[in-house]
């Protein structure tokens, strides 16, 4: 699969059927290369009340965006090279992952349909409701609903991660499918946070990183973004 699509094909797959966790070292100059990991201190959801109540904390986060707009970084476990790129949010269902180096590739959701666009101008429909693109699709983000299920929380002075175990329907399929998922916030003054990053394991094992920066919330955003009108695709069950 990752010799036809790609880096980016890979993100298609792992964030739109698949996700995960990442445990390498933040790439370096980036925010969270600066926390010191000695202070992390990672509790099991048996053993932390407020668990329940940090997950609350990331869905009302999910749920107040209006539309998002954030630079990202992506590298892949295996991969020499990163992407980059702009990432575009509006609810309800509408998202695109505008990839411009090393190649000008595209994932678009249009809010009815999501499409993988190679840098040949070919597309492949995927599935609207699997993987990292359950959290962008939702109109109401529930975890549990979508399949995740809180299991770790990290947390410093200056940031915070839970970690996600995916529900077994929604890990299965085509053998990249999403195992765990770790959402990693920056906090902001007042009790607000931010999201930096997203880490995602497939069932191969292969961790796919995207890092977030310029993050900017509740901007108004072109509507012509997210349209794509697909020509010959491949359907992808």
């Amino acid at each position: 699969m990752r010799g036809y699509y790609g880096t980016t094909g890979l993100l298609a797959m792992v964030f739109v059927a698949g996700g995960a966790l990442a445990v390498d070292t933040p790439a370096k100059g980036s925010h969270l290369a600066q926390v010191r990991t000695a202070s992390v201190t990672t509790v099991a959801q048996t053993a932390q009340p407020g668990l329940s109540a940090t997950v609350q904390q990331v869905e009302r986060y999910f749920n107040d965006v209006k539309t998002l707009q954030a630079d990202f970084k992506q590298t892949v476990t295996g991969e020499a090279r990163a992407s980059t790129g702009t990432f575009y949010w509006q609810k309800p269902g509408k998202f695109l992952w505008l990839y411009k180096q090393p190649v000008a590739q595209k994932l678009v959701s249009t809010g009815s349909a999501i499409y993988f666009i190679d840098d040949r101008q070919q597309a492949t429909q995927v599935p609207t409701n699997a993987g990292v693109a359950r959290l962008f699709n939702a109109k109401t983000l529930n975890f549990s609903k979508q399949g995740l299920r809180a299991t770790h929380v990290a947390q410093t002075g200056r940031e915070l991660a839970v970690t996600f175990a995916v529900e077994k329907d929604m890990a299965d399929g085509d053998g990249a499918g999403l195992k765990q998922l770790t959402l990693v916030f920056m906090r902001l003054p007042g009790n607000r946070i931010e999201l930096a990053r997203i880490d995602a394991l497939d069932t191969l094992n292969t961790t796919t990183r995207v890092e977030l920066s310029n993050v900017r919330r509740n901007l108004m955003l072109t509507r012509s973004l997210f349209d794509y009108t697909p020509g010959v695709y491949q359907q992808r069950n």
